[in-house]
């Protein structure tokens, strides 16, 4: 039988420009707070990246309110800016190299 780990709920936040935030979080009995787990997505592509896990208090009736709150907060300073360049660069090397890569293909087959 294969193990697994509960990651517990998600929220996703749509950001502008075709981005969005999924928040993964469940509660951690050991330090009794909830682990939030904020993943950055571009909505054309099936990919996230991991920015961070993030320990948040609150209760079963008021975390949803409170990673709300915490993500407008990120929003609002221009935190997800830089994990949104990140993907652009990420990205742009993967056609380089995509490009490259189709230019031996095709050299190879003359």
């Amino acid at each position: 039988i294969m193990r697994y780990r509960n990651k517990g709920y998600v929220i996703k936040f749509e950001l502008k420009d075709g981005y969005s935030i999924y928040c993964s979080y469940n509660f951690i009995k050991e330090n009794n707070k909830y682990g939030v787990n904020l993943y950055l997505t571009r909505n054309n592509i099936d990919f996230l990246d991991k920015i961070d896990t993030y320990y948040l208090e609150g209760d079963k009736g008021t975390i949803k309110t409170v990673i709300v709150k915490f993500v407008e907060e990120k929003y609002n300073e221009g935190f997800f800016n830089y994990y949104i360049e990140r993907i652009v660069y990420m990205l742009k090397c993967f056609d380089k190299g995509n490009e490259m890569f189709e230019d031996e293909r095709l050299h190879d087959k003359d």
